[in-house]
């Protein structure tokens, strides 16, 4: 055999062995493990525990696998990461990126890939702000997901792509698989212990004519529990409020509610303060109806302060007319505000109604007397009112 033909075997066997070696990744299968060990606090399965008792987000489970790998390593695969959109079929995909502080290469996760039915976005949708909000349709499953999971704080960083077309994600393959240098076991996750909420389609109903019927009731409703746990960062995409340790629920407390009715109804709003320490995180929007029942129906962000109902008594007495009744209750004061506010009718010995409110201007007392001609109700408004109504 020639020298040429020797050497262009031995380049033809150097190929084929090349080949063999590129395994099953070069075939679409799984890719080989990556060299270095990377120090994880959680186990691949413990990774997989924490998307799996999201039950919120995970449904059946055919298939479930994780791979070891750091952020900057999924990011030149896949892009940066962003939430998934609620809908498979809407338009776009992803919205918005995920960021991280940090060295992107220092920071270590696992991806976790589900396969059977997933809800990016929960199962159902969670409204924030105040009403009207859309009606509370469950949202349609993916059937696959693929989740980060922080191999150290070991908590569910997020939903970062789910698919409808195929049954596993086309990406996972590709992803590289570390060997796991298994550090001290992982603070348990706090979210792990929250109660595991039913899906529901509607607001639920429940007595809150009075302020003891409020308190003994609402903390019972689904609808309250989803709220904390949003405000507390229990989901991906949630509402966290930073001032609340991440799932600590039990952190936040009820203020002191207020009714306000929407004069001239026997209908009316509690407005329920949640608060962390000394903090008025957000208020909460409890609507009653003639009868009693109340619904858990918005929120805001922070405190909605009313002044109290001795300001607004000192405010309105004269010395020859006493204040005989003070009620809170919802209005429009002078001008073009579109929204109510709270504010206080007070009514004399004489029989005249006189309105308190804060003002925009800061007076001292921080307060303004309206008269009744000049403020806008819910309905029966004046004739000045309504013209004014109609000017807005």
């Amino acid at each position: 055999m020639s020298l040429f033909w020797r050497a262009a075997l031995a380049v033809a066997c150097a190929c084929a062995l090349a080949a063999c070696a590129q395994g099953p990744s070069a075939l679409g299968g799984s890719a080989p493990t990556a060299g270095d060990p990377l120090p994880t606090k959680l186990s691949r399965d413990a990774a997989i525990a924490v998307v799996r008792a999201r039950d919120d987000q995970v449904g059946r489970v055919d298939r479930t696998e994780a791979r070891l790998l750091t952020w900057k390593e999924y990011v030149d695969l896949a892009g940066p990461p962003g939430a998934v959109n609620a809908d498979p079929k809407a338009s776009p995909h992803l919205l918005g990126e995920i960021g991280i502080a940090g060295d992107p290469e220092l920071r270590v996760v696992w991806a976790v890939a589900v396969s059977g039915e997933v809800w990016p976005q929960l199962r159902v949708p969670i409204f924030f702000g105040p009403l009207p909000h859309p009606s509370a349709t469950p949202n349609p499953s993916y059937r696959w997901g693929l989740f980060l999971v922080d191999a150290n704080a070991g908590g569910l960083i997020g939903a970062v792509d789910a698919g409808i077309d195929d049954s596993w994600p086309p990406l996972f393959a590709k992803l590289p698989d570390h060997p796991a240098a298994l550090a001290a076991e992982a603070a348990a996750d706090p979210c792990a212990s929250l109660a595991r909420l039913p899906d529901i389609a509607s607001p639920s109903r429940f007595p809150a004519r009075t302020l003891a019927e409020l308190m003994a009731n609402l903390p019972r409703d689904v609808e309250w529990m989803r709220t904390l746990q949003g405000v507390s960062g229990a989901w991906s995409g949630a509402l966290w409020d930073p001032r609340v340790p991440r799932c600590r629920v039990d952190l936040i407390v009820i203020g002191t509610p207020y009714f306000a009715r929407a004069y001239p109804a026997a209908t009316g709003t509690w407005h329920v303060p949640l608060m962390v320490g000394n903090d008025v995180i957000l208020t909460a929007f409890v609507t009653v109806d003639d009868q009693g029942v109340g619904t858990l129906s918005g929120n805001q962000g922070g405190a909605i302060p009313a002044p109290t109902e001795a300001e607004a008594r000192a405010a309105a007495a004269l010395p020859s007319d006493a204040v005989i009744s003070a009620e809170l209750i919802l209005a429009r004061p002078p001008g073009c505000g579109a929204s109510p506010m709270v504010v206080w009718r007070l009514v004399r010995a004489s029989g005249t109604a006189v309105y308190f409110a804060f003002s925009d201007f800061h007076g001292k007392p921080q307060g303004i007397l309206i008269e009744e001609k000049d403020m806008r109700f819910s309905s029966a408004l004046s004739p000045r009112a309504a013209s004014v109504l109609r000017a807005c």
